[in-house]
């Protein structure tokens, strides 16, 4: 996979051992606390402050890995060698992400449901904050995952495959708050974002693909929940909120 350009030796300094210390040790251990602590209840803060609290921990992702990076000669900001074929694919992409979310959405269970849907906003006033943790999470965690960390797990594997791999599961582990199967999910979806780099040569159309897949199905997701839950036989009450129509 070609990755961004990195300098030929394949040494990597203090820093670069520091941040994969915190991103593939440290993020996925506090994520899968803050899982086992939230259980299947409900979040033990209101969404509007999570979504708030959750873009500084990505931008604060994104500055370590820019870090990394520039100490260790990695180019984060490669533009894509072709950009319309670039293009293209990202938006191939994209529309395949989302319609196998429409096609598994019936089979998920409710408990899975409702794990993933309270991470999501549920009336208007969440939305802006929801909308601006989405192109953050797009933007940072492509940094974090598909830049720096693969490129410096390449370094110190000396084995490309392996670094994909696993910067794919720490990057599902980090979000093992959603569910261990929807975990399991989303390492196949960072394995598709690693071949979408790979053919593109650049982390731009990997950042708005994720970004919109974000934006588009956390809008999506929980229409579909509230719908269900409007048309079940007994009534149900999701929120006390104005719902997002």
């Amino acid at each position: 996979m070609a990755l961004p350009a990195v300098r030929e030796h394949m040494v990597i300094d203090g820093a670069g051992i520091l941040f994969l210390a915190i991103v593939c040790l440290g993020v996925p251990y506090v994520a899968w606390r803050s899982s086992e602590r939230a259980g299947s209840g409900p979040l033990p803060i209101p969404r509007k402050r999570f979504f708030i609290q959750t873009i500084f921990v990505q931008l604060y992702l994104g500055a370590l890995a820019f870090a990394a990076a520039w100490r260790n000669g990695i180019d984060l900001l490669a533009m894509p060698a072709a950009p319309l074929p670039a293009w293209a694919l990202a938006a191939a992409f994209l529309a395949l992400l989302l319609g196998v979310m429409r096609w598994r959405w019936p089979h998920r269970g409710e408990e899975s449901k409702e794990k993933l849907v309270r991470l999501l906003p549920r009336e208007r006033a969440e939305l802006a904050p929801y909308f601006a943790l989405c192109l953050a999470a797009g933007v940072c965690e492509e940094l974090v995952y598909r830049g720096t960390t693969a490129v410096l797990l390449t370094r110190l594997t000396g084995n490309l495959l392996a670094a994909i791999v696993i910067a794919s599961a720490v990057f599902a582990l980090a979000h093992v708050i959603q569910g261990r199967r929807a975990a399991i999910i989303v390492f196949f979806i960072a394995l598709g974002a690693h071949a979408l780099v790979f053919l593109t040569k650049s982390l731009f159309p990997v950042m708005a693909v994720h970004a919109l897949y974000d934006a588009v199905g956390g809008v999506l997701m929980s229409r579909w929940y509230r719908r269900e839950l409007e048309s079940a036989p007994q009534p149900q009450v999701l929120s006390q909120t104005t719902p997002i129509r």
